[in-house]
């Protein structure tokens, strides 16, 4: 366990400086999240392969070989053992040393005393450790419960008090909204939604379980502060992707929010220490295709790793197996025959089996082939519907059945003269399975998809995406778009009149989000009720998080009733998020409570609650 235990240490170690070294100031942070999940997932995986002695970097151990002598009797009288001088007089190196003894005993007294309790220490640490986390979450469900709680479409806000930076777990955001104006507001809560709709709550629990068995390694706990530093590099450019915030005004709301101190460390948080490096990522460059090459290295460094930490086979197999001869007592007429059919050493025993084998194995084959109920057996008829198999040379060789090897010829032809004249015979038959033609290739080809692998021409055959569905998107202007995100289009069910549609009530919507707004089943028909109230023109971002929080026309037209119209677009969030509904005002009103703004009566259903 502890030799476990200290190469995953090492693992950790050498994927946390492969990582400040060649990716931390890589921009393609969704890489670097699945990235630093994989090494560490890998550091625990790794120490338990083992790779043949060919490839690895330790020696085999050989196995030990345990002779137990005994006396010969020859002629019924035993030979005196000869007994060996013994000298009085002390060797000169004990008595040089002789001073030495006691700090010998005392090192070697030390080294067994701790390595006799390092369990203890190990498994006390990893008991606190793992009551540490315990008392993190109790201490949030504490929050939660004693909190006031609202729900927010699949979010949960939790209201907290004191001077406590925000942060999110799992769905759930906690905040004090009374500590920031409705701008700072709105900011931060879009930037904790982000970390729960991308679900860094879970890297944070996975890098917390490894801390709980990996307590003394300082670099997991390094690595833990990179895994959340990138993390927040990922917020922030998903927020200023995904929302129309002005760069320097986002940056200005997280430096309103910061602390000097850190948070719980499940949760994602704000620190004042770390925000200058944020900032400084969400204004650097954004890498280029160039930086990929790094990446490609990773499978190399991890290979060493296997190949230098763990055993090869062979010294597996020796400890499982350890090897004993014994030679026995043997009179004088059976002595040399013995000696003859006993060898000493194992790899000689190994040879003769080895040479025994080999020289049987021929007439082992021979029988095989002479055997009519042995051949029956693996040698098949060729029956329709089955393989004929034949055993030759040691193998069992399974050819085509013969309609498959002459199958179609004009269809191999027309295939060959699309372009595809080095497939197989299983490979032309994929194509046909799937429905593939010469004509759907060069409809393909002349839409500017040359040289498709014949594994993407079968799913583009089998999932329907036809060379007119392809030109549909062109004519709306998104040019060639790759053959993976219109098979991505054809699984979603995402047709171009949908696109086309969006685009004729004015949403322009970006190629990448296409997929999220028919996911979050994103209709026209919601937009144009939202134009025809004024609220025209809006983002995309905007929009959807309006139909995932519930805002629409009849919200709106609630208050338009009650007197409150041209409501600002960032006033309605604020008034879904806490709940106000022209009902409750229109009940506050009936009491005298009347205010010419609508935030009013947000503060006034929070002082109520």
């Amino acid at each position: 366990m502890v030799t476990y235990s200290l190469n995953v240490a090492l693992i950790i170690a050498v994927s946390l400086l492969f990582y400040r070294t060649l990716l931390q100031k890589e921009t393609f942070f969704k890489l670097n999240r699945f990235i630093l999940l994989c090494c560490l997932v890998l550091s625990f995986i790794i120490p338990l392969i083992h790779v043949p002695a060919s490839f690895s970097f330790r020696n085999a151990a050989t196995p030990a070989v345990n002779t137990i002598e005994y006396t010969k009797a020859i002629n019924d009288q035993a030979i005196s053992p000869v007994q060996p001088v013994i000298s009085l007089a002390p060797p000169a190196s004990t008595i040089a040393t002789k001073t030495r003894v006691p700090d010998a005993i005392l090192f070697q007294t030390v080294v067994a005393c701790t390595l006799k309790y390092l369990p203890f220490i190990y498994w006390a640490g990893v008991i606190i450790m793992g009551l540490n986390l315990l008392l993190q979450i109790l201490v949030l469900k504490y929050q939660q419960y004693k909190g006031r709680v609202e729900k927010d479409g699949i979010f949960r806000i939790v209201e907290v008090a004191g001077d406590r930076a925000p942060c999110s777990f799992a769905n759930c955001i906690y905040i004090n909204p009374e500590k920031y104006d409705e701008h700072t507001y709105n900011q931060i809560l879009q930037h904790e939604k982000i970390h729960v709709l991308q679900g860094h709550s879970f890297d944070l629990m996975v890098t917390e379980i490894v801390l709980i068995f990996q307590w003394f390694n300082v670099f997991a706990w390094l690595y833990r502060k990179d895994i959340e530093s990138n993390l927040e590099y990922l917020t922030d450019y998903s927020v200023l992707k995904q929302n129309a915030f002005e760069k320097s005004d986002y940056q200005m709301s997280l430096l309103k929010v910061s602390v000097p101190n850190f948070a719980t460390n499940i949760t994602t948080n704000y620190n004042r220490s770390f925000l200058k490096k944020r900032i400084l990522m969400m204004n650097s460059k954004r890498s280029g295709v160039n930086g990929m090459w790094k990446y490609m290295t990773l499978g190399l460094v991890m290979s060493i790793l296997v190949c230098n930490i763990n055993e090869p086979l062979a010294a597996t197999v020796a400890k499982v197996l350890p090897v004993t001869s014994i030679k026995k007592p043997t009179n004088e007429n059976t002595l040399a025959t013995d000696a003859e059919q006993t060898p000493a050493l194992m790899p000689q025993r190994k040879n003769n089996v080895d040479t025994a084998i080999n020289t049987q194995l021929p007439a082992i084959a021979t029988k095989v082939n002479e055997d009519n109920d042995t051949a029956s057996m693996l040698k098949f008829k060729n029956t329709p519907g089955r393989i004929a198999t034949t055993f030759e040379g040691g193998r069992f060789k399974l050819p085509f059945p013969a309609e498959l090897e002459n199958a179609d010829a004009t269809y191999s032809n027309a295939i060959s003269n699309s372009g595809y004249s080095s497939l197989s015979q299983i490979q032309l038959d994929s194509l046909k399975t799937a429905g593939v033609t010469a004509d759907f290739i060069n409809n393909i080809s002349a839409l500017g998809y040359t040289d498709v692998p014949y594994k993407i021409l079968c799913i583009l055959k089998l999932t329907r995406v036809t060379p007119t569905y392809i030109q549909s998107f062109s004519d709306l202007g998104y040019g060639k778009l790759t053959l993976s995100r219109l098979i991505i289009f054809k699984f979603s069910n995402i047709e171009a009149n949908y696109i086309r549609s969006l685009q004729h009530v004015g949403l322009t919507i970006p190629l990448d989000l296409v997929t999220m707004a028919k996911l979050r089943n994103l209709t026209p028909e919601y937009i144009q009720s939202l134009n025809d109230l004024g609220y025209k023109s809006l983002p995309f971002s905007e929009i959807s998080m309006w139909q995932m929080e519930g805002i629409d026309a009849d919200y709106i037209k609630g208050f338009n009733k009650i007197g409150f119209k041209d409501i600002p677009a960032s006033s309605l969030s604020w008034l879904k998020i806490s709940k106000v509904t022209p009902e409750f005002v229109s009940e506050m009103k009936s009491k005298g409570i009347i205010y010419d703004d609508l935030k009013k009566y947000a503060f006034a259903k929070r002082t109520k609650s």
